[in-house]
């Protein structure tokens, strides 16, 4: 017969608990190759030199229904699709320092939800450049349980 005893059921459950806080697998990065196409996003830890960063996620960022990410699972290379995008912008069409964006990706028994802020955008009137840096968190889920990471990042190069 089962214990009604609660301090027993407690103690069972909280190995439970501990082990579901931390993820058994990890976010590792992927190559510039590993994902080949046009303009990019490309998202690294913010203690890492821009010059040779591990990229932790990568995206296309052409906008429209076809846009795809990357994100290394425990040296795994996943192809993610993405599910929504929400922005919040200051001024229509247009990059500004402080917006925000909101991408959720899929795929592989893996979400990501990308929240991103721009910390440098290009001037308005400046027609050769490209370039919109980020600040940004992502939220990576797997197996039911959920890692959050830290970014910094690229867009356009």
């Amino acid at each position: 017969m089962a214990s009604r005893n609660p301090i027993s059921w407690i103690a069972a459950v909280v190995p439970l608990i501990a082990l579901a806080a931390e993820p058994s697998w990890q976010v590792t990065p992927t190559k510039v190759e590993d994902y080949p196409g046009g303009f990019r996003c490309y998202f690294h830890s913010p203690s890492e030199s821009p010059d040779t960063p591990h990229i932790l996620f990568q995206t296309n960022d052409e906008g429209g229904d076809h846009t795809h990410a990357l994100i290394g699972i425990d040296g795994m290379k996943v192809l993610l699709d993405r599910m929504d995008l929400r922005r919040r912008s200051k001024k229509r069409n247009f990059d500004s320092v402080g917006d925000r964006l909101r991408m959720r990706f899929s795929g592989h028994d893996v979400s990501v939800v990308l929240d991103a802020t721009i910390t440098g955008a290009c001037p308005a009137d400046s027609e050769n450049c490209e370039d919109t840096q980020y600040r940004a968190k992502i939220t990576v889920t797997k197996d039911g349980s959920s890692r959050s990471v830290d970014l910094v990042g690229d867009c356009g190069v």
